[in-house]
């Protein structure tokens, strides 16, 4: 077993996870990861399987480990939501919270701090309103799911135990995540707004994300709920402006009608006609600084 601290990563196949572990690794950490399958990654140190619903963990994950960074969840946007899918949407997140819970109690651990995933779906549809985190939840499935999910993740505070939970924003990287997917139209001279464009964006670039969960982790000051969103978030027609400038591309004036996203989506429309205008005030009051705080910044970093 190395003498390096060690990081236990859940979810390890996803973006956020391969972000955090190569900054863990440059800054002196073995990190581990935690999947439903094998993770080759030269990011990480090892690597082992799980399966809460088969009640399946290898101990030896445990090994060593000082801090478990907990991302497990079906991804939001990856499929339609039909009944069945919005279940596993849930309880992949609430099963695997409560199942990990079960193991730090039953199997020797080192572990002192916690920190996990939840989403800024959890305010709803805030419109104009800045929410903070102490503003009560929204309503909707993203909401629903948002609350369930911290509930669970309340199992994993204890005596001994750290739990700091990131209320995740929209995600900017060039390579994953829902980026891609709008630069696509702009790129083709098709970019528009959606619905009536005035839906906030509270986003953070993917080397902020990796970065406030790394400061998470190593600064036991930090406790309870922080949102994880940049300082400056804007409204949907800026932000297809600002993708349109970085691509060198023209915007259309008329937006795409929010009729066409109901009817292609349904219910999963929430995704880009809701929208949260989210504070970062009590992230920047525990002295976390962003490397990109203007979405300009962010989208050259990703696009240029």
């Amino acid at each position: 077993m190395s003498a390096k601290k060690r990081i236990l990563i859940t979810g390890a196949s996803g973006m956020i996870a391969g972000k955090l572990a190569e900054q863990l690794l440059t800054a002196g950490f073995d990190v581990i990861a935690m999947s439903r399958s094998v993770v080759r990654d030269a990011r990480f140190a090892a690597s082992y399987q799980w399966q809460p619903e088969k009640n399946q963990f290898d101990p030896r994950a445990l090994e060593g480990v000082v801090a478990v960074v907990h991302l497990a969840g079906a991804g939001i946007a990856d499929e339609k939501w039909t009944a069945q899918r919005k279940r596993e949407i849930l309880e992949s997140r609430t099963q695997s919270t409560a199942f990990l819970a079960e193991q730090l109690r039953i199997l020797p651990h080192t572990i002192s701090t916690v920190v996990a995933a939840s989403a800024t779906g959890f305010y709803g549809d805030t419109a104009d309103r800045l929410v903070t985190e102490n503003d009560a939840a929204g309503t909707g499935f993203l909401a629903e799911t948002c609350i369930a999910w911290e509930q669970s993740l309340q199992r994993l505070k204890t005596d001994t135990t750290r739990l700091v939970i990131l209320r995740i924003g929209f995600v900017i990287d060039r390579k994953d995540g829902a980026l891609p997917v709008m630069a696509r139209p702009v790129r083709l001279f098709a970019g528009a707004p959606y619905g009536n464009g005035r839906q906030f964006i509270s986003w953070i670039d993917s080397h902020d994300l990796a970065k406030l969960f790394q400061y998470a982790i190593t600064n036991p000051s930090l406790t309870g709920t922080y949102n994880a969103v940049a300082p400056y978030p804007v409204h949907n027609k800026d932000f297809i402006k600002a993708l349109g400038k970085a691509l060198h591309r023209p915007i259309w004036p008329i937006a795409v009608p929010s009729i066409i996203f109901k009817m292609l989506l349904g219910e999963q429309s929430a995704l880009v006609l809701q929208g949260q205008h989210v504070s970062a005030e009590k992230t920047l009051a525990t002295g976390f600084r962003f490397d990109f705080p203007a979405l300009e910044s962010s989208l050259q970093h990703h696009l240029i």
